[in-house]
């Protein structure tokens, strides 16, 4: 990727709201550009399925792109499941076009998150850590 478009992605990363979803209505919204701790127990990490492209997530709204975008989703959260990890309903950039339905899973390791984003093409993860959220980039 090239230097000015890696930065800007880092930076569209950085100021992206995301939003956890709590089994009791609660919502949880963090910020990695916040300094706000975020308050949730052990470790969290914030994962999609969704189109990593950002070139095609712009048509995302119509037919077969959303399509597999939902089919992704829906396997990443059969392996959750498969794997009996706790986790919550999240969106990154929520009510924006670049909406993400994502998946906040409970104490697993960093490792295993970024080999699980890595599985469906993610370039990062969100991982929060005794209150603090972090980017943690794919692969270095």
């Amino acid at each position: 990727m090239a230097e000015s478009n890696h930065d800007a992605l880092m930076c569209a990363y950085r100021e992206c709201t995301v939003e956890i979803y709590s089994p009791d209505g609660k919502t949880i919204t963090f910020s990695v550009s916040s300094t706000k701790p975020v308050p949730l127990p052990g470790t969290v990490s914030v994962i999609t399925a969704y189109n990593p492209n950002p070139l095609t997530t712009l048509r995302c709204a119509q037919g077969r792109l959303m399509e597999q975008n939902r089919a992704r989703q829906v396997e990443l959260e059969q392996i959750l499941r498969d794997r009996k990890l706790r986790f919550w309903p999240a969106c990154n950039a929520p009510r924006t076009t670049f909406a993400e339905p994502s998946f906040a899973i409970f104490d697993l390791a960093l490792d295993d998150a970024l080999k699980l984003a890595q599985q469906f093409g993610q370039r990062a993860v969100y991982f929060i850590e005794g209150g603090r959220a972090l980017l943690v980039w794919v692969g270095g």
